[in-house]
């Protein structure tokens, strides 16, 4: 089975700290690929650049670190076809845009999908 790891995972998965550290070692599938798209590559630099001061090295290698940490591979995925799916899951499952983003990338990727 392929997995998509949101990005609420994985910054749960990395900081001992955070309230959801346990239910994310208990929901971080054991076995299968885990994926992500470029969106929660995107979204870890936005969390970790605005909660943290960090240089862009340092940046660059928090990422790293929690990428690794995870066990997660980022996987190319057309976004035009993420976009499109998308609007037309809109009305149906009525998401906030970037929920709903990393439910069609999923979809499109042959994921099932894990967040908080």
């Amino acid at each position: 089975m392929k997995y998509y790891i949101d990005s609420s995972i994985i910054i749960a998965l990395i900081n001992e700290k955070d309230p959801n550290h346990e239910k994310a070692i208990a929901k971080s599938p054991k076995d299968g690929e885990k994926v992500i798209s470029k969106l929660v590559v995107t979204e870890l630099y936005s969390v970790f650049s605005r909660t943290l001061k960090l240089s862009e090295e340092e940046l660059n290698a928090l990422v790293d670190y929690a990428l690794e940490k995870c066990g997660c591979k980022v996987e190319d995925v057309e976004f035009n076809r993420v976009f499109d799916l998308a609007l037309r899951m809109s009305n149906r499952v009525k998401l906030k845009t970037l929920d709903l983003l990393h439910l069609s990338a999923s979809i499109s990727m042959g994921c099932e999908i894990l967040s908080r």
